[in-house]
């Protein structure tokens, strides 16, 4: 960063505290011009400052981001990773990041269920398959279908299959996974 360009931040953020929300950079020449738009440019394209460019003078304006950047002893901001813990263990890096923890809480509901192993390992395996971001919606209906028939040994009808079919991935597409 330049010198201007520190200066610029440094002059609009003391006018910012004191209420003023701008800066305002006159022209001595065309090059002079020139090179504090060029340098102003810079700090607009990094989300510093907004600037409105006049005929013989440009405007400064802090972003809010440029504010935080400012207060942060002008560095970007640091933000530390946050991991979440239970039966997976997931790095979120980012700002304003969620994390939906639905699957573990629907695996958990299938595993304290009252039901017969393979039956458990079946639906954990299902919804395993269908968090994959990658997995088509006909091949997400395709291993409900398949899931479908496993545990009903074929005993449902086309109609019925294909209905609990479409209300389960309706269901489960409501689900962030």
């Amino acid at each position: 960063m330049t010198d201007f360009q520190l200066q610029t931040l440094k002059e609009t953020y003391q006018n910012y505290l004191n209420g003023r929300n701008s800066t305002t950079y006159y022209y001595d020449s065309v090059e002079d011009k020139k090179r504090k738009i060029t340098q102003l440019q810079y700090l607009e394209d990094k989300g510093l400052i907004d600037t409105k460019v006049c005929s013989g003078y440009t405007i400064v304006m802090l972003s809010s981001y440029g504010v935080d950047f400012v207060e942060n002893d002008f560095q970007e901001p640091n933000i530390t990773p946050v991991v979440t813990q239970g039966n997976n263990c997931i790095l979120i890096n980012g700002n304003a990041n969620s994390v939906s923890d639905n699957y573990n809480h629907i695996s958990n509901d299938i595993d304290n269920a009252d039901l017969p192993s393979e039956y458990k390992e079946l639906m954990n395996t299902l919804l395993y398959e269908l968090k994959n971001p990658a997995l088509s919606q006909d091949k997400k209906s395709n291993k409900i279908k398949d899931f479908l028939s496993e545990i009903t040994s074929n005993s449902l009808s086309t109609v019925a299959s294909s209905s609990l079919t479409v209300l389960i991935s309706s269901l489960l597409n409501q689900i962030p996974f």
